[in-house]
C-alpha cells in the first residue's frame, strides 16, 4: 500500500517509537492516560547487538535510546474495559497527582523530538486509526497544531506492505478476523521470539515491543518507511469529549472533500439555537455542526458522566409512546373478552 508516492525519498535519522494508552476505544470518545516516546537513532537500528547464541540469535534492544513516559489525569472516567487492561484508573492517576494533557505536554514533546537527529519520523502501530488522530485531537484541545510538521508512519501498515513485497512471508490466510489477528503486536512478538512480550498495555512495554518487532525486518522497513512516510498534519482528529471545558462535538468538513468526515470540538459559545447548520472557520477551514439540521434536532444526543451517549427523547414523543401502549392493552383485553 503506497502512500504520497510524489514525496521525494527521505532518510530519517531517528525513528521514535510512540504508544498511547487511553480512557477506552475510539467509539468510547477516549482521552490520553498515559503517553511514552522512544528515540532510537539509525544507526542503531541498522547495526543491532545481538545474542550470543549461534543457533538463533536474538536482536538487543538498542543500548542507547531516549524515553519519555508520561501519565495524564484525563479529566474523564476511565472505561472499566481499559482500567482491567491498563491497570489504571482515576484515583490512581489523581492519588498521584497527575495533571491533564496540556500546553506544557505539548512543548515537551516537542523538545524531546528536537533534541533527537534530524529527521524524525513517529512510528506507531496502528498509529493511523488510533495514536496520532487520538494526539492529535488532544492537542486541538490546546489549541496546539506544534507537531505539525513531524513525519509519522504506521508500523501495522509498513509491516503488511513488507511482507506482501517478501511474497506473503508470514502465515496469509483467507479467514479476516485471523489474519488481522497475526498483526497485533503481541502476536508479531510472539512470531520472532515465541514468547509475548512483558508488560503489554503500558505504553513503555508497547513502545519496546514494537522496537524489538521493528528490529526483526529493520533494513526493509526503514527503506519502506523513508518512501512512504506522512506528515502528523495529514492524519485524521479523532472524536473525544472535554468534560472540564464541556466542549461540543463538531463535524468537520473541507470544501474539495465533504465526503470525508474529521472531527473537531468548539465550545458551547458556538453552539446556537437556530435548527439551521452553523458554521465556523478555523485556519481557513469550514466546520459545520450537524447536529442542528431539519428535524433531527429531536433527536439530540448528549454525553453522559460515563462517557458515553444518552438519547433525550421530547415529550411529544414520550406522550405519543404512552398512547399507543395504552391502546395496544385495551385491544388485547377486548381480544380476551370476545
Amino acid at each position: 500500500m503506497q502512500f504520497f508516492s510524489y514525496h521525494t525519498r527521505k532518510r530519517f535519522r531517528t525513528f521514535v517509537f510512540l504508544d498511547l494508552e487511553a480512557t477506552g476505544l475510539p467509539l468510547q470518545h477516549p482521552k490520553v492516560t498515559e503517553l511514552c516516546m522512544i528515540a532510537v537513532n539509525r544507526y542503531s537500528l541498522d547495526n543491532p547487538q545481538s545474542t550470543s547464541s549461534f543457533t538463533n540469535p536474538e536482536p538487543l534492544f538498542p543500548r542507547v535510546a531516549d524515553k519519555l513516559c508520561l501519565y495524564i489525569d484525563p479529566d474523564k472516567p476511565i472505561a472499566p474495559s481499559a482500567s482491567t487492561v491498563t491497570r489504571l484508573s482515576n484515583n490512581l492517576l489523581q492519588d498521584n497527582q497527575k495533571k491533564p494533557f496540556n500546553t506544557n505536554v505539548a512543548c515537551l514533546l516537542k523538545a524531546f523530538l528536537d533534541r533527537q537527529a534530524q529527521p524524525v519520523c513517529l512510528v506507531a502501530h496502528n498509529g493511523y486509526k488510533y495514536d496520532f488522530p487520538l494526539l492529535k485531537a488532544e492537542l486541538f484541545l490546546i489549541d496546539s497544531c506544534i507537531l505539525d510538521d513531524i513525519f509519522c508512519v504506521d508500523s501495522l501498515v509498513a509491516i503488511r506492505a513488507v511482507d506482501k513485497t517478501d511474497q506473503c512471508s508470514y502465515d496469509q490466510t483467507s479467514n479476516f478476523k485471523k489474519k488481522r489477528k497475526l498483526y497485533n503486536l503481541r502476536d508479531l512478538f510472539f512470531q520472532f521470539y515465541k514468547r509475548y512480550p512483558q508488560n503489554s498495555h503500558t505504553a513503555e512495554g508497547d513502545a519496546t515491543a514494537l522496537i524489538m518487532v521493528f528490529l526483526w525486518k529493520a533494513e526493509d522497513l526503514i527503506k519502506w518507511v523513508d518512501e512512504n512516510y506522512k506528515t502528523f498534519s495529514d492524519m485524521s482528529m479523532m472524536c473525544i469529549q472535554n468534560f472540564g471545558t464541556r466542549r461540543q462535538t463538531w463535524d468537520y468538513i473541507t470544501p474539495s472533500q465533504s465526503q470525508q468526515r474529521k472531527h473537531v470540538h468548539f465550545s458551547d459559545e458556538d453552539q446556537t439555537d437556530d435548527e439551521q447548520p452553523v458554521y465556523k472557520s478555523y485556519q481557513g477551514k469550514v466546520f459545520k455542526d450537524t447536529r442542528f439540521s431539519g428535524t433531527s434536532s429531536h433527536f439530540l444526543r448528549h454525553y453522559n458522566n460515563s462517557g458515553s451517549f444518552d438519547d433525550k427523547c421530547p415529550p411529544t414523543m414520550l406522550a405519543t409512546g404512552l398512547l399507543i401502549l395504552i391502546l395496544c392493552t385495551l385491544i388485547l383485553f377486548l381480544l380476551e373478552v370476545k
